[in-house]
C-alpha cells in the first residue's frame, strides 16, 4: 500500500539519552538524570545534564554503539589501546560505572542487538572486500569478549563493488533475525530484507523499490519492526508495511497534500510525532502530531524572518547522459521566471516545458556539483539555492552522477568496479570544462587542495603505504594533445578543422610538444 511523498528518517542507535564529548583532553558523557518520574524531581533540576569523564587520555575517541531506549546502559567504544579500533564498554547512566565488555584488536565496526549484546563485526580487507562476522559457538556467553579468531566466524562477504550499497539495519524483537539493506548484481536498486543470523541465505524481502534507492525506514521501537519504508527518486514516496499506522500517515499526508512530509522525531511509544513538510518554496514549519486524537499542531517556523519572502521552486527531472545512463537532477529558477508553455516548446523539449523547466529567456546558471561518491542532493528548501535564485541565477543540481547514491549498483559499479577510471577530479574537471567551453561555462570556484590521506580513518593506516618509486603511467609518456576552442557551435556546425564537442563548443585537437 502506497502513500505518496511521505518521509520519516530512521532514528539511529546514536540518538541516545547521552552525548559523547571529546574536547581534546578527555571524553565525557553528558546525560539526563536517569530517574523514574516518582523519584526526587528536585535532584533532576539540580543536575539535569550531569557530566562524567569516561577517559582522560588525550586523543581517545568515543562513539556510542548501542542504546535501546529502555536500559540505563550505553554501549560505548573507546580507542584507548589501539588508535585504529575501539574497545567496547558498557556505561551505566545510573551509577557511572564503566565496564569493559570486549577487548578489540581487529574490528573497526561492531553491531549490537536490542539487549545491547555484541552480535556482529565487520572488517574491510586490503582489496576492498568487506567481511561480516558473527559470534562463534566458542565465544563466551558471559564475561569478556575478544576479537580473537576462534570467537568469530564469517557470515557474509561483499565485494568492493557491493560493500558500499549494503547496510545492517538492526535486529528484530527476538534478536535472532537481522534487518538489512541488501544490494548485489541481481538487483540494481537494492532491497530491504530480513534473514536469520544463523542462516543468511534464508532471506525474506520486505520491500523492493522500483525507481530509486530506499530512503528511510519508520520503525515501531516497541515491537522492533518496520512499519513503513520510503523510496526516493525526485522525492520520498512512502509505502506502508504495517497497516496499524496507515490511518495516521494518511492524516499527515492529507494535512499538506502538495508537500513531502518529514518526520523529525517521535516518542518511543510513537504517540507524539514531530514532523515538518519538506518544500523548496519556504523554510520548514515544525508540527506536533498526537496519535490519540489525530491532531496536528503548528509549533514554530525554523526561519521566521524569511516568511515574508518569495523563493524559488525546485523541480526534479531526468535526462540521458552520453554513456546511456539516466541522470536524475533538480533545477531551481529565480522566482517569477516567465516559462514556455508546452505548446511553445519544440517536440523534443515539450516534456521539460510540462514540468516548468523552460524559461522564455535563457538564464545564467550555476551548476552545483556536490561531493561524493555515496551522496546525493535531495528535494527541499536549500539556503544556497534561495540565495542564488534570489540574485537571478538558475541552479542546476545533478545529484546522481557516477558512483553516487540513488541508483546503487548501476551507478556505483560504473566507478568502483572499474578501478575509479570514470571519476573526474573535481578541480581538474571543473577547469577543463571551463577551458574547453568558455562560451558556455564562465567560471568555477577554487578551494585549497589538501592531501586526502590526512583525513583517512586511522583503521585504514595499515593499508596506506608510500610506493618505492613514482613513475609516469604509459598514457602520459606519449606526446600530449590539447583542445583549442573557438566558440559555440551554430546549428551543430563548426568551421573546417573543428568539431562540435559535448558542450556545444567548436574545438580542435592540437598535438603537444
Amino acid at each position: 500500500m502506497q502513500l505518496r511523498n511521505f518521509w520519516a528518517p530512521v532514528p539511529t542507535t546514536k540518538e541516545t539519552s547521552a552525548t559523547v564529548e571529546n574536547p581534546g583532553r578527555h571524553c565525557s558523557i553528558w546525560r539526563r538524570e536517569w530517574r523514574r518520574m516518582s523519584d526526587d524531581t528536585e535532584a533532576i533540576e539540580r543536575d539535569r545534564y550531569g557530566r562524567f569523564v569516561i577517559s582522560d587520555r588525550k586523543g581517545v575517541k568515543a562513539d556510542v554503539f548501542g542504546n535501546n531506549y529502555v536500559d540505563p546502559r550505553l554501549i560505548v567504544g573507546l580507542n584507548d589501546e589501539d588508535a585504529t579500533v575501539p574497545n567496547i564498554y558498557s556505561y551505566d547512566l545510573m551509577t557511572n560505572e564503566l565496564t569493559l565488555v570486549m577487548r578489540n584488536k581487529r574490528f573497526p565496526a561492531l553491531y549490537v542487538d536490542n539487549a545491547l549484546n555484541i552480535r556482529l563485526a565487520a572488517k574491510e580487507q586490503p582489496n576492498g572486500t568487506v567481511i561480516y562476522y558473527r559470534r562463534s559457538a566458542t565465544a563466551p556467553s558471559r564475561g569478556l569478549l575478544t576479537s580473537d579468531e576462534d570467537q568469530w566466524e564469517e557470515i557474509l562477504s561483499f565485494s568492493a563493488e557491493d560493500a558500499a550499497s549494503n547496510a545492517f539495519m538492526g535486529f528484530d524483537k527476538s534478536n535472532e533475525n537481522i534487518y538489512w539493506l541488501w544490494a548485489d548484481n541481481s538487483n540494481d536498486l537494492g532491497k530491504f530484507i530480513m534473514f536469520p543470523i544463523s542462516s543468511p541465505k534464508r532471506q525474506t524481502t520486505l520491500f523492493q523499490p522500483n525507481r530509486g534507492e530506499i530512503g528511510a525506514i519508520f520503525w515501531n521501537f516497541t515491537e522492533r519492526s518496520p512499519v513503513a519504508v520510503s523510496e526516493v527518486y525526485h522525492k520520498h514516496e512512502w509505502y506502508v508495511l504495517n497497516e496499524t499506522v496507515l490511518d495516521d500517515m494518511q492524516v499527515i499526508v492529507d494535512y499538506n497534500p502538495t508537500a513531502s512530509p518529514y518526520i523529525v522525531s517521535y516518542s518511543v511509544d510513537q504517540e507524539l510525532i514531530l514532523l515538518t513538510y519538506d518544500s523548496a518554496e519556504k523554510p520548514f514549519d515544525v508540527f506536533l502530531y498526537r496519535r490519540a486524537n489525530r491532531s496536528i499542531e503548528l509549533l514554530f517556523n525554523t526561519k521566521p524572518d524569511l516568511q515574508e519572502y518569495q523563493f524559488n521552486t525546485m523541480v526534479g527531472f531526468e535526462f540521458i547522459a552520453r554513456d546511456g545512463l539516466t541522470i536524475q537532477a533538480y533545477l531551481s529558477l529565480p522566482p517569477n521566471t516567465p516559462l514556455l508553455s508546452p505548446s511553445q516548446a519544440s517536440p523534443a523539449s515539450r516534456k521539460y516545458a510540462e514540468l516548468g523547466l523552460l524559461p522564455t529567456i535563457p538564464q545564467k546558471t550555476v551548476i552545483m556539483v556536490h561531493g561524493g561518491p555515496q551522496s546525493r542532493d535531495v528535494y527541499g528548501f536549500n539556503t544556497v539555492n534561495a540565495w542564488l535564485t534570489n540574485r537571478g541565477y538558475a541552479v542546476l543540481q545533478e545529484p546522481n552522477v557516477l558512483a553516487e547514491n540513488g541508483f546503487i549498483e548501476e551507478f556505483l559499479h560504473s566507478c568502483l568496479g572499474g578501478q575509479y577510471e570514470p571519476f573526474t577530479l573535481g578541480q581538474y574537471g571543473s577547469s577543463a570544462i571551463v577551458t574547453c567551453g568558455p562560451c558556455v561555462m564562465n567560471c568555477y570556484p577554487s578551494q585549497p587542495q589538501y592531501p586526502q590521506y590526512q583525513y583517512y580513518p586511522q583503521y585504514y593506516q595499515p593499508v596506506i603505504y608510500q610506493p618505492p618509486a613514482v613513475v609516469q603511467p604509459p598514457a602520459v609518456v606519449q606526446p600530449q594533445s590539447t583542445q583549442q576552442c573557438i566558440g559555440p557551435c551554430v546549428n551543430s556546425q563548426c568551421p573546417a578543422g573543428y568539431t562540435c564537442n559535448a558542450y556545444n563548443v567548436c574545438c580542435a585537437t592540437v598535438a603537444g610538444k
